[in-house]
């Protein structure tokens, strides 16, 4: 088992601190800028009860305008599309 060396000075920490926000920083950003997070309104695909498309594969995100109670996303798990709310099978 490797343990760590003694407790270095302050010093020593902040130049650590200092250098890894000098890399973490530019790879925060580059995750920024590619991910979802781009202050853009994330829009889901519109669809009826009777218009359901297939749920496979699973990880599918959809609307259904018409379902019971009201209009809800739901996702899929690859068989039925599920509602968010109570992951019922949307009917």
């Amino acid at each position: 088992m490797n343990l760590p060396s003694p407790m270095p000075s302050r010093q020593t920490w902040a130049q650590w601190a200092f250098q890894f926000i000098r890399v973490i920083q530019p790879r925060l950003a580059q995750i920024e800028a590619t991910s979802v997070r781009q202050e853009q309104v994330y829009r889901m695909r519109i669809a009826t009860v009777g218009t359901l498309p297939s749920a496979a594969p699973a990880g599918q995100w959809i609307y259904v305008s018409d379902e019971t109670g009201g209009a809800i996303p739901c996702f899929s798990d690859g068989t039925n599309w599920r509602r968010v709310t109570d992951r019922a099978i949307a009917s």
